[in-house]
C-alpha cells in the first residue's frame, strides 16, 4: 500500500477499461501508475475522489482512461467536475472525438483499446 503513494501518475477510470489497466499493470509491474477505479458517476462521490487522489501527493499527473471516443462516454461530464473536485488539471486518454461510437471492425477496435491500455500504463 505504501508504494502505491509514491505515484508518479494517476489513471481514473470508470467499470468497463479498469480491469484492463489492471491486467496490463500486473503483466509490466507498472508501480509507478495508480489506476483510481471510478465506480459511481453521479452524483459524482467528489469527497471520496478527493481523498483518493490525495494519497499520491507527488502525482505528476492525474488522467481520465477511457474507451470510448472523447467526445462520448463519460468525459465530457469528468473533463468539467474533476478539475473542480481535485483542483487539478486532468488529461484524457481515450479515442479521438468521432461521430461514431465504434471503430466498424473488430480487429481496429482491438488494436485502438490495446493502444489506450498501453498510452494509460506504459511500459517501463
Amino acid at each position: 500500500r505504501h508504494t502505491r503513494c509514491l505515484s508518479d501518475w494517476v489513471q481514473t477510470c470508470a467499470l468497463p477499461i479498469y480491469y484492463d489497466l489492471a491486467a496490463r499493470q500486473r503483466e509490466i509491474n507498472g508501480g509507478d501508475t495508480a489506476i483510481v477505479r471510478v465506480e459511481r458517476l453521479y452524483p459524482l462521490p467528489a469527497s471520496e475522489l478527493r481523498a483518493e487522489i490525495g494519497r499520491y501527493p507527488h502525482a505528476e499527473s492525474v488522467t481520465w482512461v477511457q474507451e470510448e471516443p472523447a467526445n462520448m462516454g463519460a468525459w465530457p461530464t469528468m473533463a468539467l467536475k474533476l478539475p473542480l473536485v481535485l483542483s487539478r488539471e486532468v488529461g484524457v486518454i481515450s479515442l479521438p472525438a468521432s461521430s461514431a461510437p465504434a471503430a466498424g471492425s473488430a480487429a481496429k477496435h482491438v488494436s485502438t483499446h490495446k493502444e489506450i491500455v498501453e498510452t494509460a500504463i506504459p511500459a517501463s
